[in-house]
């Protein structure tokens, strides 16, 4: 994979469609999302997922919800912005 991988900060709500590829429940996200925060996943500039990411400790970050729109999947991308400090 050549593209260059992003993670980017961002208000969830405009993500929601995306985070629904991973959880059926728009009522669970809506809940682990006032936990953690949202990161958007870019390639090139393009959206190409999402994820959600909590903090139960100073020591520990837990995804919850980690999700590829379907032509930007089996790629690296996901391993790749998970690798993004």
């Amino acid at each position: 994979m050549n593209d260059e991988v992003m993670i980017h900060k961002r208000e969830p709500a405009a993500y929601m469609d995306v985070l629904l590829l991973a959880d059926e429940s728009e009522e669970l996200i809506r809940s682990y999302m006032k936990e953690g925060d949202f990161y958007a996943i870019t390639v090139d500039g393009r959206t190409a997922g999402g994820c959600v990411c909590t903090s139960p400790d100073e020591s520990t970050i837990e995804i919850k919800n980690i999700a590829l729109k379907e032509a930007f999947r089996r790629q690296g991308i996901g391993k790749a912005a998970i690798k993004k400090d």
